[in-house]
């Protein structure tokens, strides 16, 4: 069965809930260096009788969404890339002070892809709407189908 309904309206989602996140991390001003917000994308992929929207960004988005805990050791090396992308000052003793201030608090977690997934429901419908008019149009051909077989036995 096509389902080109169906993948149309993953592939708007993917794209709506994509920009979403980017503008979330913009918004919280959570863009250094972006990598991590250049990376972000999703891919639809369709496999016999599988089909899967997913999302894709560098490993650490996880750092961004559940924020680092008490005890985490942070590369001073990674915290002086940041500095530079922020346009944050003090040397590799500001560097090592961060790092050691991240290991003994910990950082705050930015659930910007919670409260996206919270928002998800509202695409339901959209799916199911889709669903119906592939149903529809493989129903559609099929009604086609047999009327074009059973006017040909008529004729003969």
């Amino acid at each position: 069965m096509e389902l080109n309904n169906l993948y149309d309206t993953l592939e708007l989602i993917g794209q709506r809930v994509r920009d979403r996140y980017k503008a979330d991390l913009k918004a919280g001003d959570h863009i250094a260096t972006g990598k991590l917000f250049n990376s972000i994308d999703y891919k639809l992929t369709v496999t016999g009788d599988s089909t899967k929207l997913y999302f894709t960004a560098l490993d650490y988005w996880v750092n961004i969404e559940n924020g680092q805990k008490k005890g985490t050791l942070v590369d001073v090396d990674v915290i002086k890339k940041w500095m530079v992308a922020k346009n944050i000052g003090g040397g590799d003793k500001r560097a090592y002070l961060i790092s050691r201030k991240i290991s003994s608090k910990g950082t705050k977690a930015n659930p910007y892809l919670r409260s996206i997934k919270r928002s998800l429901p509202d695409y339901k419908e959209e799916i199911m709407i889709a669903i119906k008019k592939d149903v529809k149009f493989e129903m559609d051909k099929i009604i086609i189908k047999n009327k074009l077989k059973n006017g040909n036995n008529n004729n003969q």
